[in-house]
């Protein structure tokens, strides 16, 4: 009678090394796990994936604060895990390949598109939203809210990639923007801020904006084609509420600030909860 053959697994990392994963791998940041990631973002006891008879494996994350994400996605639940997915820890990505259904120059194919496709970059977020569309509709037409804010989100586009930005998120009445960081990301950030508070304070409709920095998880193959994902992400979106709540045209988190600090004028507002996030968080007027 024939058995089945062990299918032969491992993750490879972003600079290529390969590690095995054996019946049960506990990725984290403390030294008593299979796989250590030394980051701030990834939590104590982060994730595990563990396999099943014949290779089968599946990736759980631990309740982490930031979550595990594969392909993009993040995951609530225990997940299958197949040939060519990126998982996503902290600023880490990993690479899960199924080596007894390919060879090695496959192998290395799939991996290096996956990683090309799918990557940990750092990102300057900008949010904007008109403040007050509501009162918008009581006193205009539908179609002139729309007629204006396709004028203003045309206008703003212009701003931001004329200084090296691309509009990644049309939200309705307002938009996310992004910035993947060169070396001269704060000057040329602090330029376009100069813009583009002058455009803010002539604007017609009023509008708000909010800034935030961190690594977030990029999916497409080129510098500004896809979408981005990650904790960060969430936080921005979570500022951009807050500004509306506080009723501030401009804020930015403490992280943008810091490396703003000697290049903008700001001022702490407070520090406040977040929603889906532990503790408090300085918040900047700008």
């Amino acid at each position: 009678m024939g058995h089945e053959t062990e299918s032969k697994v491992c993750l490879k990392t972003a600079d290529g090394q390969t590690i095995d994963l054996g019946e049960s791998l506990s990725i984290g940041r403390t030294p008593d796990n299979g796989l250590v990631v030394e980051e701030d973002m990834v939590s104590r006891r982060h994730a595990v994936i563990h396999r099943e008879g014949a290779g089968k494996c599946w990736i759980a994350d631990y309740g982490s604060r930031n979550g595990t994400f594969v392909n993009a996605r993040r995951i609530t639940q225990p997940t299958t895990l197949s040939h060519g997915d990126l998982i996503s820890i902290g600023s880490s990505v990993l690479t899960f390949i199924e080596e007894e259904h390919f060879s090695d120059e496959s192998t290395a194919h799939i991996f290096n598109e996956t990683r090309d496709h799918i990557r940990a970059v750092n990102c300057w977020m900008l949010l904007a939203d008109i403040a007050n569309s509501t009162g918008l509709l009581q006193s205009i037409s539908e179609a002139e809210v729309r007629e204006m804010t396709k004028n203003w989100i045309a206008e703003c586009a212009a701003l931001i990639e004329k200084h090296g930005g691309a509009m990644n998120t049309l939200l309705g009445d307002g938009f996310f923007a992004y910035w993947q960081e060169p070396p001269d990301a704060a000057r040329e950030i602090d330029a376009f801020l100069a813009d583009f508070r002058e455009l803010q304070d002539r604007a017609d409709p009023e509008f708000r904006c909010v800034l935030h920095h961190g690594p977030v998880i990029h999916s497409g193959g080129q510098a500004y084609e896809g979408c981005l994902s990650g904790i960060e992400v969430h936080f921005a979106f979570r500022l951009e509420k807050l500004a509306g709540e506080l009723q501030k045209p401009r804020i930015m988190s403490e992280a943008a600030m810091r490396l703003l600090a000697m290049k903008r004028e700001s001022s702490e507002i407070g520090r406040f909860e977040m929603k889906g996030f532990d503790g408090t968080y300085s918040v900047f007027e700008f």
